[in-house]
């Protein structure tokens, strides 16, 4: 039976990736690995590559960048067959540097299984500071699920806590819906954290307030502790008329009274009675209105 690796540490080293993960435009490579200029033709994209979304704006940046430096940061690369190599860290500069028109990009060819190379690939792309918290924590458990890695270990390579790394993890448990919103940036991270203690049926409604009214998660907080989601609507809050009746209605009953309505003309009337006596009060009032009509 093949022996599970749980270490980062030996292996990361040997493949000198403190230069490979580093910044692009950053330091130049071990002297102990050597940069051959390869046709950009010949290298192949690689099929671990968990990142599925590129910046066009910063790529061009990254581009312009190249056309007056060039490529410092070496990319990593794995030779296939003869004179054809697959990519195993720099899919940026390659895009980047393919736009900035180049022949020819620096690179660094080791000898990689396929599962060192997939977990190059994740750490990689985890290095990467525009990276959205679902794609990252997709790649935490990436690690964790294809290389058996422990949350200490991932904590440690990343330069994150422990349970930084936990709850980046706990995410993934939201539905779907909420998930795409914190992808498109729509919800923030103190927002998923909320909603983990709704269920899933349950978030959508939430996540739609969230955007809707521009909730904050202190606000959130606060929803959620009530028994039932009100829908918040600015139309009813700010109407003049309903906001009179409800002055005249909490006088008269000596009451707070809320009247609640919908888009479709339904609604609800709510009166939060202060005791029995102030029940009896009430029904009297509405039995004598009641008659007198």
């Amino acid at each position: 039976m093949v022996e599970k690796r749980h270490g980062l540490g030996r292996g990361l080293s040997d493949l000198g990736l403190s230069e490979i993960l580093g910044d692009t435009m950053g330091t130049t490579p071990n002297n102990s690995n050597q940069v051959l200029q390869i046709n950009v033709k010949t290298i192949s994209a690689s099929p671990f590559q968990s990142r599925k979304q590129f910046n066009e704006e910063k790529l061009n940046d990254l581009a312009e960048t190249i056309q007056q430096q060039g490529i410092i940061q070496p990319l990593l690369v794995r030779e296939t067959s003869k004179n054809n190599y697959e990519l195993i860290a720099g899919e940026r500069r390659l895009r980047a540097g393919k736009i900035a028109g180049l022949s020819e990009v620096p690179c660094i060819v080791q000898t990689i299984d396929d599962a060192t190379a997939a977990m190059i690939n994740v750490l990689e792309n985890l290095h990467r500071e525009d990276l959205n918290v679902v794609e990252e924590a997709e790649g935490i458990r990436q690690l964790i699920e294809q290389h058996s890695l422990k949350h200490a270990e991932i904590a440690n390579t990343l330069g994150q806590s422990r349970s930084t790394i936990t709850n980046k993890l706990r995410i993934l448990s939201l539905s779907p819906y909420s998930l795409d919103a914190l992808k498109a940036n729509k919800i923030e991270m103190g927002h998923a954290k909320c909603l983990l203690s709704v269920d899933k049926q349950k978030q959508k409604k939430f996540v739609d307030l969230i955007i809707k009214n521009g909730l904050s998660v202190r606000k959130l907080e606060t929803l959620l502790k009530e028994p039932e989601i009100q829908p918040v609507t600015h139309h009813q809050l700010s109407n003049p008329f309903i906001q009179k009746v409800e002055s005249q209605l909490s006088k008269l009953f000596d009451a707070k009274t809320t009247i609640k309505n919908k888009q479709d003309g339904k609604g609800k009337i709510v009166i939060d009675f202060k005791s029995s006596d102030n029940l009896d009060k009430i029904i009297s009032l509405m039995t004598k209105i009641y008659v007198e009509q």
